[in-house]
């Protein structure tokens, strides 16, 4: 559920809209600082993504949250690279982002799970007192999408607070990307157009 929901529903997403998008349109996912914690040796030693009782023990939710959000970071890369090979008179950028901690409605969706299942989740639910309000978060997201600026022009960044940061997905190798793109073309049934 939480590979569909963060990551495969806005692949697929994209997937349907590239054809469709403006010549300058700028793709923003959002992430999270929690990317910095995902297990991508982990990722790139199951043969799919979605996790499976064949594949050892599920992760805890907090670990699963964490490896879409590294998967946000590493989908904005990507695109980039197929948008930099794309037609030369379209000028898309993909850009990934953290709102920081954000207080949403996430943490009232798990009530029923106990502290011991998921510490981390649970940690991060009692600091509610000290994330900030959505609004705040979304300000990142909401610059990528109307400012501009050289840096925003050139795409496949991760941002936090308006400034780029650096990333796992910086020093990935690219074949390691490039298999985790098809993987998640299969997982979401995208079919991407030839460039």
């Amino acid at each position: 559920m939480i590979y569909a929901t963060n990551f495969l529903g806005s692949f697929l997403l994209t997937s349907l809209l590239e054809p469709h998008l403006a010549n300058n349109a700028r793709v923003i996912s959002t992430s999270s600082q929690g990317q910095y914690a995902t297990d991508w040796q982990r990722l790139f030693n199951i043969p799919r993504l979605a996790p499976k009782s064949t594949y050892g023990p599920k992760p805890a939710d907090s670990a699963s949250y964490a490896d879409t959000k590294g998967m946000q970071v590493a989908f904005a890369r990507l695109l980039q690279q197929r948008f930099d090979s794309a037609v030369p008179d379209r000028k898309l950028t993909a850009h990934a982002f953290s709102p920081g901690y954000t207080f949403t409605p996430i943490f009232g969706k798990f009530t029923d799970l106990p502290w011991y299942v998921d510490p981390p989740f649970w940690f991060l639910k009692v600091a509610t007192v000290l994330a900030t309000p959505v609004e705040q978060g979304a300000a990142t997201g909401v610059w990528l999408g109307v400012v501009e600026h050289k840096e925003l022009m050139v795409g496949g960044q991760y941002w936090d607070r308006c400034t780029k940061r650096r990333t796992m997905v910086d020093v990935l190798p690219q074949g390691m990307l490039e298999r985790m793109w098809q993987l998640w073309c299969v997982d979401a049934g995208a079919q991407w157009e030839e460039q």
